[in-house]
């Protein structure tokens, strides 16, 4: 059970990968690959990735990628070490071929999701993915203007 320490509401849990995480009530969450932008149009492009969650609070926005590798640590140990320096020198029992450490592709992920939201606006609402962008390009405004001040 997820403790409420007043900040949070039940109903603003997201799950990813067996994991459940809990939001504060305010903040705005989507789950980026369940939305029908990346679902129907973004994910069809050529190693076309996204991040798990877009999250936006009062000032500020948050890209989450969610990794659970419970039962599975040893044979993703070489992922934790940047550059992919441990890719070839670190046992493991899993095909590694085509896939990098946790910092290349988590910023490659991230870097993805804010190419498929600009992408969204191109579509506006005739795609019906205009409701992706605004939701993070009200807070990005917000954030610019409050640094201009």
């Amino acid at each position: 059970m997820i403790e409420n320490r007043g900040l949070f509401m039940e109903n603003n849990i997201k799950e990813e990968s067996r994991l459940k995480f809990q939001f504060a009530e305010n903040d705005t969450v989507i789950k980026f690959d369940d939305t029908k932008f990346y679902r129907d149009y973004f994910n069809k492009l050529p190693e076309a990735k996204g991040v798990d969650f877009i999250s936006v609070a009062k000032d500020k926005i948050a890209f989450i990628e969610v990794k659970n590798c419970t039962g599975d640590e040893g044979n993703n140990r070489w992922r934790i070490v940047p550059d992919n320096r441990k890719h070839n020198t670190t046992h493991t029992s899993v095909n590694v071929e085509g896939r990098d450490s946790l910092d290349i592709e988590i910023a490659q992920k991230t870097a993805m999701t804010i190419a498929a939201l600009v992408g969204a606006k191109s579509f506006g609402n005739t795609k019906e993915c205009l409701n992706i962008f605004n939701f993070c390009q009200e807070i990005a405004f917000q954030m610019i203007q409050k640094r201009n001040m």
